[in-house]
């Protein structure tokens, strides 16, 4: 590097460090591996400095999901932007923050980073709509560059761009995010303290533990709702057995907790949705999940909260665990 690309990045890190963002030198702690997919990409549909988006034919099969394209970047696999210059920032800290607005409603929805053709790729929402400019601020972030001031990059209220948007101290985040599952939202009638454990903090129930003892099969290509997800541990591990489409519900009160640890732990292609699962019917479900029936439902330990609502069985397999002190589990198939 120059003396003069130095007194550039310099310039650059005291001017993030001034709006309170920890600089980093380098990107090894966010490296990834994507997976890699085989589709044909087909037309280009639009293009910017660093990447190409494609809409290609199989891609929303795929993924289970309507109005999906790929971001494709054209100049690095694991960093976003050119190697001189502002607004660059690694392409998985910058998906996080992404989705962390998505959830504001703020940004389309980044559902995966997979390897196509060669080159690092966003599966991501396919957003439609006028532009203009929406505010974009958020304290947990450093939000980069003009992107976010020019009309062009907005479409249907979302901010398209972004490209050097990282956290001003992703550790201390993320810190603060598991601290809160540790402490539990507070849910009528739940104790205290997390109910599921993970790889970072104990639960109530050891999550490897239930897996053992539930021995799922068969996730494969399968639409599965995880009825009462929690933190969505065992969402997780359905979805890393294979499920196309994983979709948990829960009290509203958990699931805002239980979004923010799947984007912070790279599971962006799970859905969480906060609902009165005792109340909700059948045909509100399949409004808000989008999926008529799924192919597996899992009911653990739900039963003594909910009772068993009318769209429990609506599946193909139903998981089945029980109360008290031996928990009785059982496999359930219907038509």
């Amino acid at each position: 590097m120059s003396n003069i690309d130095n007194i550039k990045r310099a310039v650059l890190e005291n001017r993030m460090r001034n709006q309170g963002v920890i600089t980093k030198d380098q990107f090894d702690d966010f490296k990834f591996e994507p997976k890699t997919i085989e589709l044909e990409l087909g037309e280009k549909i639009a293009r910017g400095q660093n990447l190409e988006v494609f809409r290609p034919e199989g891609l929303e099969e795929l993924y289970g999901r309507k109005s999906l394209c790929l971001k494709v970047f054209k100049n690095e696999s694991f960093v976003w932007g050119l190697p001189i210059g502002v607004g660059r920032s690694p392409i998985l800290e910058s998906t996080m923050v992404q989705n962390l607005m998505a959830i504001r409603g703020l940004a389309p929805r980044i559902y995966d980073i997979v390897k196509i053709g060669g080159k690092t790729a966003q599966v991501s929402e396919f957003v439609t709509g006028d532009e203009g400019v929406v505010p974009i601020e958020d304290d947990r972030f450093h939000i980069d560059g003009i992107d976010p001031k020019q009309a062009v990059n907005f479409i249907g209220g979302k901010l398209v761009d972004w490209q050097g948007c990282i956290f001003k101290d992703f550790n201390e985040y993320r810190q603060s995010v598991y601290d809160k599952a540790v402490k539990r939202p507070e849910v009528k009638g739940a104790g205290v303290g997390a109910y599921q454990s993970s790889k970072v903090f104990p639960g109530a129930r050891d999550t490897q533990e239930r897996l053992e003892k539930y021995n799922f099969k068969d996730m494969a290509g399968k639409t599965v709702l995880d009825i009462g997800c929690n933190y969505g541990m065992i969402s997780r591990a359905v979805y890393d057995l294979g499920a196309k489409r994983v979709v948990g519900i829960d009290w509203p009160e958990v699931i805002g907790v239980t979004r923010e640890l799947a984007i912070l732990d790279g599971y962006f292609n799970l859905d969480f949705y906060g609902i009165d699962i005792k109340n909700v019917t059948g045909e509100q479900l399949k409004d808000i999940t989008g999926i008529e029936k799924f192919d597996i439902h899992l009911f653990l330990a739900m039963e003594a909260w909910v009772g068993w609502p009318e769209w429990v069985k609506n599946c193909g397999t139903l998981y089945y665990e029980g109360h008290g002190k031996n928990r009785p589990f059982r496999v359930e198939k219907f038509n």
